[in-house]
């Protein structure tokens, strides 16, 4: 099985409740939470103290069969950082690694719309390929190493695009 299959196959709560860490009435919960302000389940899930970012790493890692990196310590080649834009990687908590020919390899924390995938693989031509990082470090090392675009630049370059300037 692809790893983009298994990133978007179980949400994190679902893996959560598996390994034991949530009781089933908690997942009913953040994700009656999570459905009513659009958040993220994990999001949910670590806002509320009910997981440690540890606690959710190692869930994904075990249930998921993937692996886990530190995502400060992995330097990506330069080719990789203009596949996506960089308002795709904010929006989703995505940090690029690295690119194996047809594979783009992603840092996440969490589980992925399958759609969000299917969209990025249609959209970069790639197959996609994940492994877990903490939200923290995640985080950090996105807005390091592709700071958020200024929301001015990109309001103007949407007019110039709609208004041909």
């Amino acid at each position: 099985m692809r790893t983009a299959t298994k990133i978007s196959s179980l949400n994190a709560g679902q893996v959560l409740r598996a390994e034991g860490v949530l009781t089933p009435e908690q997942l009913d919960e953040v994700t009656h939470e999570a459905g009513q302000t659009g958040e993220r389940l994990a999001d949910v899930i670590l806002a509320r103290g009910m997981a440690t970012e540890y606690d959710l790493a190692k869930a994904l890692v075990h249930q998921l069969s993937l692996p886990y990196i530190a995502a400060k310590s992995y330097d990506p080649p330069k080719e990789v950082k203009t596949v996506v834009p960089v308002a795709t990687l904010h929006q989703h908590r995505l940090l690029p690694l690295d690119l194996f020919g047809d594979v783009l390899l992603f840092a996440t924390y969490a589980d992925l719309d399958p759609q969000v995938v299917a969209d990025l693989e249609a959209e970069t031509g790639k197959r996609l390929a994940f492994v877990i990082a903490q939200k923290t470090e995640l985080e950090a090392v996105l807005h390091e190493r592709y700071p958020p675009e200024d929301l001015g630049k990109q309001v103007a370059s949407r007019l110039d695009q709609l208004f041909g300037a």
